[in-house]
Protein backbone atom coordinates (compact mmCIF):
# COMPACT_ATOMS: atom_id res chain seq x y z
CA UNK A 1 0.00 0.00 0.00
CA UNK A 2 2.95 2.56 0.64
CA UNK A 3 3.68 2.50 -2.93
CA UNK A 4 0.45 3.98 -3.84
CA UNK A 5 0.43 6.67 -1.36
CA UNK A 6 1.30 9.36 -3.06
CA UNK A 7 -1.84 8.74 -5.72
CA UNK A 8 -3.89 9.00 -2.66
CA UNK A 9 -6.24 12.34 -2.09
CA UNK A 10 -8.38 13.61 0.68
CA UNK A 11 -9.68 16.12 -2.10
CA UNK A 12 -10.44 16.60 -5.57
CA UNK A 13 -11.14 19.37 -8.20
CA UNK A 14 -12.49 18.91 -11.43
CA UNK A 15 -13.62 21.37 -13.32
CA UNK A 16 -17.30 22.55 -10.91
CA UNK A 17 -16.91 19.49 -8.82
CA UNK A 18 -15.22 19.12 -5.64
CA UNK A 19 -14.88 15.09 -4.65
CA UNK A 20 -14.46 14.39 -0.79
CA UNK A 21 -14.86 12.13 1.63
CA UNK A 22 -17.90 13.88 3.70
CA UNK A 23 -17.59 17.14 2.59
CA UNK A 24 -15.88 20.70 3.09
CA UNK A 25 -17.71 22.71 5.27
CA UNK A 26 -17.72 26.66 5.96
CA UNK A 27 -15.44 26.22 9.35
CA UNK A 28 -12.72 24.06 7.23
CA UNK A 29 -12.46 26.45 4.91
CA UNK A 30 -12.60 29.80 6.73
CA UNK A 31 -10.13 27.99 8.98
CA UNK A 32 -7.71 27.25 6.02
CA UNK A 33 -8.29 30.80 4.43
CA UNK A 34 -7.26 32.43 7.68
CA UNK A 35 -4.02 30.71 7.47
CA UNK A 36 -3.35 30.67 3.95
CA UNK A 37 -5.01 34.44 3.25
CA UNK A 38 -4.74 34.36 -0.37
CA UNK A 39 -4.84 30.61 -1.45
CA UNK A 40 -7.41 29.91 -4.04
CA UNK A 41 -9.79 26.99 -3.68
CA UNK A 42 -6.95 24.87 -5.73
CA UNK A 43 -4.40 25.41 -3.37
CA UNK A 44 -6.45 24.85 -0.35
CA UNK A 45 -7.27 21.77 -2.03
CA UNK A 46 -3.14 21.15 -2.71
CA UNK A 47 -2.99 22.09 1.06
CA UNK A 48 -5.40 19.21 2.59
CA UNK A 49 -3.42 16.59 0.17
CA UNK A 50 0.08 17.47 0.49
CA UNK A 51 0.41 19.22 4.40
CA UNK A 52 -2.61 17.11 5.75
CA UNK A 53 -3.31 19.57 8.24
CA UNK A 54 -5.07 18.56 11.93
CA UNK A 55 -8.29 20.26 10.19
CA UNK A 56 -8.88 17.64 7.91
CA UNK A 57 -9.48 15.16 10.73
CA UNK A 58 -11.30 16.75 13.24
CA UNK A 59 -14.03 15.57 14.72
CA UNK A 60 -16.79 17.42 16.96
CA UNK A 61 -18.70 16.35 19.88
CA UNK A 62 -21.57 16.15 17.11
CA UNK A 63 -19.42 12.54 15.73
CA UNK A 64 -18.22 12.15 19.24
CA UNK A 65 -14.78 13.65 19.28
CA UNK A 66 -13.66 16.93 21.23
CA UNK A 67 -12.50 19.27 18.48
CA UNK A 68 -14.22 22.77 17.39
CA UNK A 69 -15.80 21.39 14.38
CA UNK A 70 -15.95 18.44 11.58
CA UNK A 71 -13.25 17.85 9.27
CA UNK A 72 -13.69 16.98 5.56
CA UNK A 73 -13.25 13.20 6.72
CA UNK A 74 -16.02 13.33 9.19
CA UNK A 75 -18.69 15.87 8.68
CA UNK A 76 -22.33 15.27 8.29
CA UNK A 77 -24.51 16.32 5.07
CA UNK A 78 -26.87 18.89 8.43
CA UNK A 79 -23.53 20.36 9.05
CA UNK A 80 -21.79 21.33 5.58
CA UNK A 81 -24.06 24.78 5.51
CA UNK A 82 -23.84 25.20 1.56
CA UNK A 83 -20.06 26.08 1.73
CA UNK A 84 -18.92 26.50 -2.01
CA UNK A 85 -22.76 26.58 -3.32
CA UNK A 86 -21.95 30.61 -4.17
CA UNK A 87 -19.04 29.71 -5.81
CA UNK A 88 -21.16 27.72 -8.33
CA UNK A 89 -19.23 24.07 -6.96
CA UNK A 90 -21.14 20.54 -6.36
CA UNK A 91 -19.68 18.86 -3.78
CA UNK A 92 -19.93 15.22 -3.95
CA UNK A 93 -19.48 13.33 -1.01
CA UNK A 94 -19.62 9.49 0.62
CA UNK A 95 -19.82 8.84 4.24
CA UNK A 96 -23.35 9.43 5.40
CA UNK A 97 -25.41 6.74 4.06
CA UNK A 98 -28.53 7.70 2.50
CA UNK A 99 -31.34 5.87 1.07
CA UNK A 100 -31.03 6.76 -3.11
CA UNK A 101 -27.99 9.40 -4.45
CA UNK A 102 -29.41 12.66 -3.54
CA UNK A 103 -28.83 16.08 -4.40
CA UNK A 104 -29.21 18.75 -2.02
CA UNK A 105 -28.80 22.38 -3.15
CA UNK A 106 -24.65 21.74 -4.24
CA UNK A 107 -24.16 18.58 -2.06
CA UNK A 108 -24.91 15.16 -4.10
CA UNK A 109 -24.76 12.46 -1.53
CA UNK A 110 -23.79 9.15 -3.17
CA UNK A 111 -23.38 6.87 0.08
CA UNK A 112 -26.19 5.01 -0.76
CA UNK A 113 -27.37 2.13 1.84
CA UNK A 114 -27.22 -1.57 0.85
CA UNK A 115 -28.48 -3.22 -0.79
CA UNK A 116 -28.14 -1.44 -3.80
CA UNK A 117 -30.33 -2.79 -6.68
CA UNK A 118 -28.74 -2.00 -10.25
CA UNK A 119 -31.26 -2.07 -12.90
CA UNK A 120 -30.18 -2.43 -16.44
Amino acid sequence: MQEYQDQFVYAYKKDKFVFTHAGLSHEVLDTLHAQHSEASLEEIIDILNSTKPPELFYRSAYNGGTDPFDGPLWIRPEQYNGALEKEGMTQVVGHSSQASIRLKHNLLMVDVQLPLIIEW
